[in-house]
């Protein structure tokens, strides 16, 4: 039998599923052993620990990213019995590995945000920067928005005439700013004045304009 040590590249064999989510095949799955774990007494097995390489991340299933995200496990590599594979050739490098790594935490970085994080995600597909992301944004709230509607100020600069907890109406989308990002128009005791969205609350908590706004708000706090 080959003795498989830390730095080989192995290749998953046929029929093989995800310890973790059995509906899962992994057969020809490819990776590199990075940890090699003490033969367990009872079962004679030996576990290995194989760092996905960069071809397997990009055909890695959405859905069990955001799974093991969820689950709080790591989808980068995973703990397979030297059984269960066979050395193989790489097909890449550390560098297109580190590379596909950041690219997939990117894409899957709203998994985090639960149930939010996947609507924001839904709002992003297909956006290529920030500003794109803005006119995402943009399209979405004329889509979803129902105006006039009431708010609260969360946040104002010090030496605004409006304070924060000030009721306001808002009236409608006034522009996009790269800097501030949505610009509402609005009115406080009667005078028309600009909001950035993400410094206003939707007062009513069980209407859509409240989720809409507050996914918007969590997003622009951690873009």
């Amino acid at each position: 039998m080959t003795t498989i040590k830390i730095g080989d590249c192995v290749k998953v064999k046929k029929g093989v599923k995800d310890p973790d989510f059995e509906d899962l095949l992994i057969e020809d799955w490819q990776g590199n052993v990075i940890e090699v774990f003490k033969k367990d007494k009872q079962t004679g097995d030996v576990l290995i620990a194989i760092q996905w390489d960069s071809k397997t991340l990009k055909n890695y299933p959405k859905k069990y990213i955001e799974m093991s995200i969820d689950e709080d496990l790591d989808w980068t590599l995973m703990h397979l019995s030297v059984s269960n594979v066979e050395i193989t050739t790489s097909r890449d490098t550390p560098e297109d590995i580190q590379e596909m790594q950041e690219e997939l935490a990117e894409e899957n970085h709203w998994v985090f945000f639960g149930e939010e994080g996947k609507r924001i995600a839904n709002v992003l597909k297909g956006t290529f920067d920030e500003w794109d992301a803005f006119l995402a944004w943009e399209d979405y709230m004329r889509e979803n928005l129902k105006f006039p509607f009431d708010a609260i100020l969360d946040e104002t600069e010090a030496r605004s005439v409006i304070k924060i907890g000030s009721k306001i109406v808002i009236k409608g989308i006034l522009l996009v700013d790269d800097h501030y990002g949505i610009i509402m128009d609005g009115k406080f005791n009667n005078k028309t004045f600009h909001f950035p969205i993400c410094d206003v609350a939707v007062s009513d908590i069980n209407s859509k304009n409240f989720e809409v706004v507050q996914d918007y708000s969590v997003w622009f706090a951690n873009r």
